[in-house]
């Protein structure tokens, strides 16, 4: 497919903003990636209801080898890792997700959104793997082969949710440091910063 079949398309779970097609070379925020083979770079958003607001970033290479990776996010999310298209050199068609806090960062949804909590925790990540295979079915005409999932911190939370609540969604998870338990990890963060400030918060 090209870019404007790309564009037209319409998604269960997501409405195309944006295609671009990029060859060789791909730059953002201040970092090149080199070595790409001809690829699509497709913006997807999702709206799962009250404010809702989800953001995915699908790459598609022209020497795709048959397998569909998702890959987790950090911290608090509210953006995409511009270096996740370096993956599609060795052929792999690559998603990532924001978790649905790119409106947090920007002061669009109040920390208390329920919707916010929903997609941050559980929906935001399936719904980045639906559209994912969704453009992979239109684009190559077939399902992809495998599915793997990756993340850290975040994304190793990330990658135990889908384990849990979505077990269909990838053949293999690697999940690495998953913060999964945020009691535990906030008490922690408090308590490093307890051993390394005076009693006026200074840092030693």
């Amino acid at each position: 497919m090209n870019i404007d079949e790309l564009k037209k398309l319409e998604l269960a779970d997501g409405e195309i903003v944006s295609v671009e097609f990029f060859d060789g070379t791909y730059e953002s925020d201040g970092r090149v990636t080199e070595g790409l083979p001809p690829v699509y770079k497709i913006m997807v958003e999702s709206r799962l209801g009250g404010d809702s607001y989800i953001r995915h970033e699908v790459w598609l290479p022209e020497n795709w080898n048959g397998r569909f990776l998702g890959l987790g996010n950090g911290g608090i999310a509210g953006k995409i890792d511009p270096d996740n298209c370096r993956y599609c050199r060795d052929g792999y068609a690559v998603a990532q997700t924001d978790c649905g806090t790119s409106a947090l960062r920007a002061g669009l949804v109040k920390v208390a959104s329920r919707e916010l909590w929903m997609d941050k925790g559980w929906r935001s990540t399936h719904a980045m793997t639906t559209v994912a295979k969704e453009l992979i079915r239109a684009h190559y005409g077939k399902d992809a082969e495998y599915s793997y999932f990756k993340g850290a911190s975040a994304g190793g939370a990330q990658a135990f949710s889908e384990a849990q609540n979505f077990p269909e969604d990838y053949d293999g998870i690697l999940a690495f440091v998953p913060s999964n338990n945020t009691l535990y990890l906030i008490a922690y963060f408090l308590w490093c910063h307890i051993c390394l400030c005076d009693k006026d918060a200074r840092p030693y």
